[in-house]
């Protein structure tokens, strides 16, 4: 049996606007008002959106199995 030892609890991403490279972790991440399903973070520099690049469909899900 295959088990997870160590789940990924966060991301590295860079602002397309100003370049800034920065890591947030599931809490940081938001869902679009205007497109459900669309989720993004907030760039810590110049405050602009960027869309969240990984496994959407995970987000809050629970992997304590």
């Amino acid at each position: 049996m295959i088990k997870i030892i160590n789940q990924p609890t966060h991301f590295e991403e860079r602002c397309y606007k100003c370049g800034c490279e920065y890591s947030y972790e599931y809490e940081d991440i938001n869902e679009s008002r205007t497109m459900p399903g669309d989720y993004f973070t907030v760039c810590p520099m110049c405050k602009i959106q960027n869309s969240h690049g990984g496994d959407t469909k995970s987000v809050y899900s629970d992997y304590a199995e």
